[in-house]
C-alpha cells in the first residue's frame, strides 16, 4: 500500500515538473516586445548578431559596430542607431525608453510614444504633432540634441526642462564645479549639477550629412509601413 502511494506521488510531480517546463516557451513567448529590427549592418542584439525580423524586450542592448548601423520599429516610432552606438531598450511608463551609453541616435515618434535617455536627462517629442530629432553622447559630461522636425523637450538631470525648437541644435553640459552659475549645492550623495545650454546651429546646416538620409529613410518607411507591420511589439 505504502509503495503504491509513493508510487501515486512521484508520478504527480513529474507531471507537475514536465507540464512547467513545457510552459517556460510559452511565457517567454508571451513576454511584451518593445518592437523589432526592421533593418542592420554591423551590428549586435544582446551580444548576438542583429537580424533583420528579430523581436526586441527590455532590457535588450543594442549595439552597432564603427560604420554600422540598425533601425528599430516600435509602434509607429522609429530608432536609428548610427555608427558606434550602444543603447539599452526599456519601458517608462506607456512609452517605449532608449538609455543611451554613448553614440548618436535619430529617432521618429508620436507624442508619449518614445524617449531617449542621456547621462544629462530624458529627451521626447514636445507638443501634439510628430516629432524627429537626432541625439549624440559628446562625452559623459556633455550631449547634443537636434529637433529636426516637430519640437523637443529635455528634462534635465537638473530638475529643469529645456525646449528645443523645431529647427535648431542645442548643446548641453554639466556647469564647471565652483562655477558662478551653480547655485547651492544639492543635499545627498553626488549632489545634483545645473546644466548649461549653448544653442550651436540651425538643425538644416546638419541635414545636409547622415540625419537628412535618416529623415528620408523614415518618411519612407512611415508612408510604406505596412509592408512589415507598423503595430509590431504594441
Amino acid at each position: 500500500m505504502r509503495s503504491t502511494v509513493i508510487a501515486s506521488v512521484r508520478s504527480c510531480l513529474i507531471a507537475l515538473l514536465a507540464a512547467s517546463l513545457l510552459n517556460l516557451p510559452t511565457m517567454g513567448a508571451g513576454a511584451p516586445t518593445i518592437g523589432m529590427i526592421a533593418e542592420t549592418q554591423s551590428a549586435l542584439l544582446s551580444g548576438a548578431t542583429a537580424e533583420r525580423g528579430v523581436d526586441v524586450y527590455p532590457g535588450d542592448i543594442l549595439m552597432t559596430e564603427p560604420g554600422g548601423s540598425m533601425r528599430l520599429a516600435a509602434g509607429s516610432s522609429q530608432l536609428y542607431l548610427m555608427s558606434a552606438t550602444q543603447a539599452t531598450m526599456g519601458r517608462s511608463g506607456g512609452a517605449v525608453r532608449a538609455k543611451m551609453d554613448h553614440g548618436t541616435v535619430d529617432f521618429s515618434s508620436a507624442p508619449g510614444q518614445f524617449e531617449i535617455e542621456t547621462p544629462l536627462g530624458v529627451v521626447r517629442g514636445d507638443g501634439d504633432g510628430r516629432a524627429f530629432g537626432q541625439v549624440t553622447i559628446l562625452d559623459p559630461t556633455a550631449i547634443r540634441v537636434s529637433a529636426i522636425t516637430g519640437s523637443l523637450v529635455v528634462a534635465g538631470s537638473d530638475g529643469v526642462m529645456k525646449n528645443i525648437p523645431a529647427g535648431e541644435t542645442f548643446e548641453a553640459s554639466f556647469e564647471p564645479a565652483g562655477g558662478p552659475d551653480n547655485g547651492p549645492p544639492v543635499q545627498g550623495v553626488g549632489g545634483r549639477r545645473r546644466l548649461r545650454w549653448r544653442r550651436i546651429i540651425a538643425t538644416a546646416i546638419i541635414l545636409g550629412g547622415t540625419a537628412l538620409i535618416t529623415y528620408l529613410l523614415y518618411n519612407e518607411f512611415t508612408e510604406s509601413c505596412s509592408k512589415i507591420n507598423c503595430g509590431h511589439g504594441q
